[in-house]
């Protein structure tokens, strides 16, 4: 059984994704700021990490991502998420968010909202090719 973290502060989304994963098959460790995924991924093993980029307090995606490249070749691949926006400038700026933790060792990203099944996809192509 693949072991993924999801790293969202939004509650409501974190249960929803937690709760697709385990349906299909995942054990899921749910953490709600970067801190505490950090934490988790020096002190345990995973196979996938889901990573929002931006938190309401504390680190965000980006420095989950980069606490993964002390990793080495053994880190996990990592689905850098964010949310969409209404303004097009704001998006073009999302954009560069995404590109960013992409260059900083994201497998994938995606842009919310989306559908939590095309998470799953998304995760289930990634651990196929890995």
């Amino acid at each position: 059984m693949p072991r993924i973290l999801i790293m969202e502060d939004n509650l409501q989304l974190a249960f929803e994704w937690r709760d697709v994963f385990e349906l299909n098959g995942y054990e899921v460790v749910l953490t709600h700021s970067g801190e505490e995924a950090i934490g988790v991924l020096q002190n345990d093993k995973v196979d996938l990490v889901v990573s929002d980029l931006f938190v309401a307090r504390g680190k965000g995606g980006l420095s989950v991502i980069g606490a993964l490249r002390t990793l080495g070749p053994h880190a996990p691949p990592v689905i850098a998420v964010t949310g969409a926006s209404a303004s097009l400038e704001e998006s073009d700026t999302e954009s560069r968010f995404l590109t960013q933790a992409r260059r900083l060792g994201a497998s994938s990203s995606i842009k919310k909202p989306f559908l939590p099944a095309e998470l799953v996809v998304l995760a289930d192509a990634l651990l196929a090719d890995g």
